[in-house]
């Protein structure tokens, strides 16, 4: 009778269980660029439709260099991106596109409020299960030396899903994150004090399908604008 030595079996035993052992996930599966935009997706123009108290409107945005986006519908560009290995933040936002700020607020530089500023919008380190970030310094009426802005992981989900929004019909989208950016009271929760605040649905392999501005004008936040991604061109 033939017997099989010791190390034979060991090595079966081993490639036995490694048939049957998950793929492992790739390190691109946490980079915040897995859900932003792509340079792709940007040179062939993504349609957004803005909701606002004041009126609705489409804004469809692209970019020819993936640095800049320009707004259709403004004519102008809407804010500038800016992509690294672990962070996709935007500066020189302006007023009426997609992401905005209220006229005369800005974000600053971290040590000089004269300086240009951007706001963080995905971190790797954050991205998980209530991660957050220091996102940026908001700078304008009412916030003295400017007061800095927290990015909160409100939720990380397998499946999306968006009521109707404007013309937009009800939407099911894959894995996203959703998360809030806000000024934090001293306690760490957000300070019902600051007057506005933005949350984003951040959608793998699309990137912001819903954005949305609230703010406060008579004590409590009010929804201001939502801009829905509708289809890209």
């Amino acid at each position: 009778m033939r017997h099989l030595s010791p190390f034979l079996i060991l090595a079966a035993f081993v490639a036995s269980c490694s048939q049957s052992l998950p793929p492992a996930l790739t390190t691109t599966d946490a980079l915040p660029s897995a859900f932003f935009w792509t340079a792709s997706q940007l040179d062939s123009g993504l349609d957004y439709y803005v909701v606002r108290q004041w009126g609705n409107t489409d804004h469809p945005i692209s970019s020819k260099d993936g640095v800049h986006i320009e707004d259709a519908t403004l004519g102008v560009m809407a804010f500038r991106l800016r992509s690294l290995s672990d962070t996709i933040a935007i500066d020189s936002i302006g007023a009426n596109s997609i992401f905005s700020l209220p006229a005369g607020y800005y974000f600053a530089g971290d040590s000089d409020l004269k300086q240009q500023g951007s706001l963080k919008l995905l971190v790797r380190s954050g991205l998980h299960a209530s991660g957050s970030w220091y996102a940026g310094t908001l700078a304008g009426p009412g916030l003295g030396q400017g007061v800095a802005i927290t990015a909160d992981v409100l939720d990380h989900v397998d499946t999306l899903l968006l009521p109707a929004i404007g013309p937009a019909a009800p939407a099911a989208f894959g894995e996203s994150y959703i998360i809030r950016y806000a000024h934090d009271s001293a306690s760490g929760a957000m300070d019902p004090s600051f007057p506005l605040y933005w949350k984003v649905y951040f959608t793998r392999a699309l990137g912001p399908v819903l954005i949305e501005e609230y703010l406060d004008s008579t004590g409590t936040y009010g929804l201001e604008s939502q801009a829905v991604l509708r289809r890209s061109r």
